[in-house]
């Protein structure tokens, strides 16, 4: 699992940078801001709370933000052939009940009245 860390500019609500710590290896690794996921206040990925750069190697993120109630991909810096997708899970340690979303496909993931706990993202071939 990794736990992320964000900085922030407070006043614009925009990342500034994004690290993890792989807690298997210990290795604290970054993320640029090309993969993007959104998550909003709706159930309906429509009114914007806060946005983060996850890794798209399929780790679980224990990421989870108070008021969400639904996240979408907002952008997908997969190679061609490929797409991003993501799982938002209801649990912790991305355990419980499910739901994957694609860059190219469905792309809002709605649990309103619970949100999500935690996520995985990967980038997969189309």
């Amino acid at each position: 699992m990794r736990f992320i860390a964000i900085s922030t500019f407070l006043a614009s609500g925009a990342f500034t940078a994004v690290a993890g710590l792989n807690t298997t290896s210990n290795e604290l690794v970054t993320r640029d801001s090309g993969f993007q996921v959104n998550y909003y206040t709706d159930g309906g990925c429509a009114d914007f709370l806060v946005a983060i750069n996850p890794f798209t190697d399929g780790t679980c993120y224990g990421y989870a933000v108070g008021g969400d109630n639904s996240a979408n991909i907002a952008n997908c810096d997969a190679p061609g052939g490929a797409t991003c997708l993501c799982t938002f899970f209801v649990q912790d340690g991305c355990q419980g009940a499910a739901q994957s979303v694609s860059s190219n496909g469905d792309n809002c993931a709605s649990n309103f009245g619970r949100g999500f706990a935690s996520m995985s993202c990967n980038i997969v071939s189309i």
